[in-house]
């Protein structure tokens, strides 16, 4: 009963339990039934010696077939939620992971050189000021004690620093104009006289 028509034999005769056992480890009565034929394709194609226990030897290779498929199904799973998670949202550019597009890299780009150029046209005193607290985060007593000015001093040339910005980036600086209380009515009246 160890030759390959012997292990059809029982196959055919244990197809029954096979299917059962197919069902119950896969939940999915179509999956049993694609998962036995694959293992009777395996059976009429390979080489098998001598059997000793048939019947364990086929729920062996029924049990070893559900749980490749499983655990393909699985893997499947796991790459298309990867390959989902870094599509690119067409709604607003950016992608799911949070990169930007290109378009919107080549727009931040942009906008950085804008504002450091502007930063580079503003008077030196108001230039330092301004990257001491707004980019290295340092606080306005912070900045007075450093620069051996007084706390007014700073918070002026902080003013000064963000008219600037805001006559040459537009709306863009309208935060910074609103937290230090600056009307931006007068900074453009004041900006045309």
């Amino acid at each position: 009963m160890g030759d390959d028509a012997g292990l059809s034999g029982i196959f055919n005769e244990i197809r029954p339990r096979l299917y059962r056992l197919l069902v119950a480890r896969t939940g999915d009565n179509h999956l049993a039934d694609d998962l036995l034929q694959d293992l009777w394709l395996r059976l009429q194609t390979a080489q098998v010696g001598p059997v000793a226990n048939p019947s364990a030897y086929l729920h062996r290779m029924a049990m070893n077939l559900a749980t490749d498929h499983i655990r393909s199904r699985a893997q499947r799973a796991v790459r298309e939620e990867n390959w989902s998670n870094a599509e690119t949202d067409i709604s607003d550019g950016i992608a799911r992971d949070g990169t930007p597009d290109a378009e919107r890299a080549l727009i931040a780009r942009d906008e950085l050189s804008r504002a450091l150029n502007a930063i580079a046209e503003m008077p030196p005193r108001a230039a330092q000021i301004f990257r001491l607290h707004r980019l290295e985060g340092e606080s306005h007593t912070a900045i007075a004690d450093r620069l051996g000015i007084s706390r007014s001093a700073v918070e002026k040339s902080m003013a000064v620093a963000v008219k600037h910005l805001f006559l040459r980036l537009g709306t863009e600086a309208d935060e910074d104009a609103h937290r230090l209380g600056i009307d931006r009515r007068k900074w453009r009246e004041g900006s045309q006289s």
